[in-house]
Parts: structure tokens; sequence; C-alpha cells
């Protein structure tokens, strides 16, 4: 069994934690070529289909983070805080605006 054929049998959440390992894998596990891995793991759960703006990814980490998604995304618009190196929103852990002082 290859690397590939593995990682295609675990969790989606398994998959985005290797991504988040080291860089090399989350080079290999970021490319074009391994999406075939991700859309196997996401068909491991029982998740709707991954929506066609999102990246399988992307997707992955929005079911299965611990962050709050929702919370940051207005946060970050009301205040203009993005990530510098991608230009995102920044991922901030649940709740954390409570402590930094943010309202709209």
């Amino acid at each position: 069994m290859t690397i590939p054929q593995i990682f295609s049998l675990l969790e989606p959440l398994d998959v985005l934690r290797l991504a988040r390992t080291t860089k090399a894998l989350r080079n290999v596990l970021m490319s074009r070529t391994a999406m075939s891995i991700w859309k196997q793991a996401l068909s491991n759960d029982e998740l709707p289909k991954c929506p066609d703006d999102l990246t399988e990814p992307q997707y992955a980490n929005l079911a299965f983070s611990e962050h709050c998604h929702v919370i940051v995304s207005l946060l970050c618009l009301c205040h203009g805080h993005k990530d510098t190196n991608s230009g995102s929103v920044l991922s901030l852990p649940r709740h954390t605006h409570c402590f930094m002082g943010f309202s709209c």
C-alpha cells in the first residue's frame, strides 16, 4: 500500500492534522495532486458534498477546526484585520474577541 492510499483511508481531521505537522507534509497534502486524498478522506465521513466555493482542505478546516470562523470573519471585516501572509481572514481561537475588546 502506498502513502497516498494510506492517507486516503484517514478521516478528514486526521489529514488536516497531518498537513499541519511539517512543512514537507503540508506542501504534499496541499498540492493539486493530493486533492484525491482529501476527496476520499471527506467521503470517509458523512459530510455533505464539498461546496463549490471551497477546496477540500478548506472544507475540512471549516468542518473540523476548533476555531469560530463566523465571529472571526465578522471581526476581521469590521476591524480590517487580515493575515499579512495570505491576505485571508485571521483564524483566532474561539471567543478571542471577548478578550481583545472587539465590538462592532
